[in-house]
Formats: C-alpha cells, sequence, structure tokens
C-alpha cells in the first residue's frame, strides 16, 4: 500500500502542474482511489491469499549475487543488438579495448589522442553541466532535473547478425543535462515532418512525383508495392549513418526543412506542450507550451548537434561527427536530414525536366537507414547526388526479385507479387528469446494481446494464407509452451476474426474454420 499510495501522489503532483490546478481540487479523488484500491486489496487477501505470498527471486539469494559479483570481476553482461531480450557475456578487457579503439585512446599509454569523430576537452563534467543548466533556463526556460545533472556515458552492443560481429556504440542518453530540450526538439521534429508530409502529398497530386520517400513501419511499404506493377525491388543500407553525417551539413539541411514549413504554414510559432505531449503550430504563444519559432528551432537544433559530450574512465570527450546515437532526437535529426537531402534531389529534378527519372524514384520508400529501390536498377550511381558525400550506401543482397526488407519478404514471381514475414533474428547462430512469459511480473492480458496484435500484423504482411498459418502457428506453439492457455488464445483469435472479416476474401477461403483449424491444430 505505501508504494501504491506514493504513486498516486506522484501522480496527483503531476496532474497539477500541468493543469495547472491546486491538490485540493482533486482531493476527494486521490481519497477515493486510495478506498478503493484497498478494499480490493483486503478482498484478495481474505480470499486469495495465494497471491500475496512473497517469493523469492532467484537474483536475492545471497550465493548468487556471490556468482555473478565474481562473473562481473572479469566479464561484461549486456543486451544483444536487434535481440533486447536475450544477453551475451564478453571479455572485460575487449569490450574496454574496444570503446578504446572506438575513441582514440592509444592502447599502451592509456593517452586519449581521440578522433575525427571524438575530441577531448580541457573541461570538468560538472562544469560543463552547469553551463548546459544556464543556458536552458535562459534560452529556453527548461529546468534541468537533479537526475539529469550528468553526462551521457558510452556503452556498445554486440551485433551478432553480422558476419564479422561488429560492435553498435551508443551514448547513453537516459539521464543528461541536455535530455529535456532533446525531448522536446523530438516532438517539434515530429511536427515538422507530418507537415512536410503533407506538403510533399499536395506535390505528388500535382505532378505525380513523390518527394517524401520516408515512412513510418513496413506495413506502408507493403500496401505502396500492391498498389505498383513490382518488376525489380533493390534495398540498400547506410553502413554508418549516425557516425557519418557531417554535422554542418545535418544543421544545413534541418535548418532548410524548418524554414520550408514554417513559410508553408503560415504561422509564427511552433508549440511543443511542456509536460503532455500535444503539439502544433500557432500564430500567437500559449502558456503551458515552449512556443518555438523558426530561429530559436534552429538554434535548438544547433546546440543538440554541437554540445554531444560523454564520458569514459573520467575523460570527457565531445562528438565532433555524426549524430550522437542514443539522443531523443537523433532519429527525427538523421530522418529529417535524409528526408530533405531527398526532397531536393527530386525537385531538382523536376526542375531540371527530368520528370521519368522523378517518377521512377517516387517509388523509392525509406525507413530510418533501409531504402527500397522499386523498378529502377541503376540507383547506385546516384547515391551521391542524392545523399551527402559522408554517407556510404551497402546493397543488401544481389537478387532483385527475391529481398528482404525490414519485416517483409518479397518475391516476385513473373506478375505474381507475394509478400510475408521476414525476422532478422531467425539468421542468428542461436536461439532468440522474444515475447513474454506468464509466469514474470508481467500481467496475463499482454501475453494475450500480443497474440492478437502479432496476427494482424501477420495479415496485413502475408499476401498468402500458407504464409499467414505458419508465421501465426509458429507465434501460437511458442506461446503455448510458454505456458499460455490455449482457450484464451482462442479468444484473441476469434476477436480478430470478428474485427478483420476481410480475411476470407484476401485468403480466398470460404470458411475461416480452415484458418482455425491450421492454426490451432496440434502442436
Amino acid at each position: 500500500m505505501d508504494s501504491f499510495n506514493a504513486s498516486i501522489n506522484s501522480f496527483k503532483e503531476k496532474v497539477c502542474k500541468k493543469y495547472k490546478i491546486r491538490g485540493e481540487q482533486i482531493n476527494r479523488w486521490t481519497i477515493d482511489i486510495k478506498r478503493i484500491f484497498a478494499n480490493r486489496v483486503d478482498f484478495l487477501s481474505k480470499y486469495k491469499p495465494n497471491l500475496f505470498v512473497k517469493k523469492q527471486s532467484v537474483l536475492s539469494r545471497i550465493d548468487v549475487k556471490k556468482y555473478i559479483r565474481d562473473l562481473q570481476m572479469d566479464f561484461i553482461i549486456c543486451s544483444i543488438d536487434k535481440a533486447a531480450n536475450n544477453y551475451v557475456v564478453i571479455c572485460k578487457k575487449f569490450y574496454l579495448l574496444t570503446l578504446m579503439k572506438e575513441l582514440g585512446i592509444d592502447i599502451n599509454s592509456y593517452e586519449c589522442i581521440g578522433n575525427i569523430t571524438y575530441q577531448v576537452v580541457d573541461h570538468l563534467e560538472k562544469d560543463l553541466i552547469e553551463k548546459h543548466r544556464i543556458y536552458l533556463k535562459n534560452k529556453f526556460s527548461i529546468s534541468v532535473s537533479q537526475d539529469n545533472m550528468r553526462l551521457p556515458r558510452i556503452f556498445w552492443n554486440p551485433k551478432l547478425h553480422k558476419t564479422p560481429y561488429k560492435a553498435r556504440f551508443i551514448a547513453g542518453a537516459r539521464n543528461s543535462s541536455t535530455k529535456q530540450l532533446s525531448v522536446y526538439l523530438n516532438r517539434a521534429l515530429e511536427l515538422l515532418k507530418n507537415r512536410f508530409c503533407c506538403y510533399c502529398n499536395s506535390i505528388r497530386e500535382r505532378t505525380g512525383i513523390e518527394c517524401d520517400w520516408s515512412i513510418n513501419n513496413s506495413v506502408q511499404f507493403v500496401n505502396h508495392i500492391n498498389t505498383i506493377d513490382l518488376y525489380t525491388l533493390q534495398v540498400y543500407d547506410f553502413t554508418t549513418l549516425y557516425t557519418s553525417l557531417d554535422l554542418k551539413t545535418v544543421e544545413t539541411l534541418v535548418g532548410e526543412m524548418i524554414d520550408l514549413i514554417f513559410i508553408k504554414s503560415y504561422n509564427k510559432y511552433l508549440c511543443v506542450e511542456r509536460f503532455g505531449d500535444r503539439g502544433f503550430f500557432a500564430k500567437k504563444e500559449y502558456n503551458g507550451y515552449l512556443c518555438f519559432t523558426a530561429s530559436s528551432l534552429k538554434e535548438a537544433v544547433h546546440y543538440i548537434l554541437n554540445n554531444t559530450y560523454i564520458c569514459f574512465a573520467g575523460i570527457v570527450l565531445k562528438q565532433v561527427k555524426g549524430i550522437p546515437m542514443g539522443g531523443n532526437s537523433s532519429s527525427q535529426l538523421a530522418d529529417v536530414t535524409l528526408s530533405k537531402s531527398e526532397f531536393n534531389y527530386q525537385v531538382s529534378l523536376i526542375k531540371n525536366k527530368r520528370f521519368n527519372l522523378a517518377k521512377r524514384l517516387s517509388n523509392n520508400k525509406r525507413y530510418v537507414d533501409d531504402l527500397g529501390v522499386a523498378n529502377y536498377g541503376n540507383f547506385e550511381g546516384s547515391i551521391s547526388e542524392v545523399y551527402p558525400a559522408d554517407l556510404l550506401m551497402e546493397r543488401s543482397g544481389e537478387n532483385d526479385r527475391n529481398v528482404n526488407y525490414l519485416d517483409v519478404n518479397v518475391h516476385i514471381d513473373g506478375e505474381v507479387l507475394h509478400t510475408k514475414l521476414y525476422n532478422k533474428v531467425d539468421d542468428f547462430g542461436f536461439d532468440v528469446v522474444n515475447f513474454t512469459f506468464p509466469h514474470s511480473n508481467i500481467a496475463l492480458s499482454v501475453g494475450h494481446n500480443l497474440f492478437y496484435s502479432q496476427l494482424a500484423r501477420y495479415f496485413k504482411i502475408c499476401s498468402h494464407a500458407k504464409d499467414f498459418v505458419n508465421s501465426s502457428k509458429k507465434l501460437y506453439t511458442c506461446l503455448i509452451h510458454r505456458g499460455y492457455r490455449h482457450w484464451a488464445l482462442i479468444i484473441k483469435f476469434r476477436q480478430f476474426v470478428k474485427n478483420h472479416p476481410e480475411a476470407l476474401s484476401k485468403y480466398r477461403l470460404t470458411d475461416i474454420k480452415d484458418l482455425y483449424q491450421a492454426i490451432f491444430s496440434t502442436c
């Protein structure tokens, strides 16, 4: 009860701060919630006392704790890239040497020389934090909380799906002095990107040319390729997107996007809610919102890009090249940069009256750093014209008619398009642990709802009933072996069928029972 009461009181404080009301105004609500919860606990403790029997965690045992401490003396335990629920044990010396090589630290003298990406700075961590605190307070009225009075620490996760294995370096910015500004900037860039998408839609409606290649998920990609005659498909990947981009190039392209959208919106401010998720363009400022003008938004971008510091072994370094991997606004900054590059190229083709090439490239779709090029086999020669010179791209695979893009496998058989689920973790050389367990602290309903959501996802991706059944049956078997109830999963399947009546026509079935029997037959 103590932890519940503390959570309610914390929530009450946030609500009062967000809506600018006094605590007394919601005292009645607070009392009622606590009373309802207490009554429920009393009922369960009386009729279901087993729920309150405290079970000892394996990790709380003294012998287990000692074993883990001994293990940590020589090894690092970290999660695996693309498989976050799985862990790998790495030699501590190798882990540190990899970090030192990335940061430009001599492995013999331990002198930090730096490199083109990281440079040593002659400042103490506390001095930089104080500098950030004063600037954010004066410029954006942002207060740095006590939890955020620190600089990010760098670490890396192994990419075991690569041959040979590689490392993904991350600046852990879960708590950092510039975090709050980065959060606001991320929301602002999302709004900016949405307006940019609408602007590009209007261009497409007038010219038939798509200037915005960016997509938010694989379903958008599947829906697009189903609307065109697809003959070939190539997939390209940016090898080092975050660490290769020149900061001045990023700042210039993002600034161009900001100027373009502010001019087209006829508004002076982009308002982001300080204690919520709302945001909008407006002609005036609003209380409770951080209201960016075009110039102040560009200044926020400049500050985030040029104030990326990390700490390692007591050394403070500044990232002078590339967008920091792990920052709250990093993904949006990269996406906006690439989107503006693609937009500029398409517009240049239109101005030079190269309409045929512009329309061919209109079928391109990009999700962050993965680009799918449809019906155009010479894109490799245009990469340097489309994107900044610092970025390198490599093609994934050589088959134009059987391609894996995001979580979709695309197979082109003559004029027939076949799409099915592709899971990158299937390429790992070990069994990957996915999804939840019913005996964990996570509610059972999460596992059941996961089954429903995955059925809906498979349905959108798989073009043939056989592939839908195979993916669904594999998930069902996994959840049953975990200990989830058969009847609960059946209920979720029925809900899926009820909400997706088009499944019969898509898969050319006369009776939904055929699908039911194929998925839920004996494991």
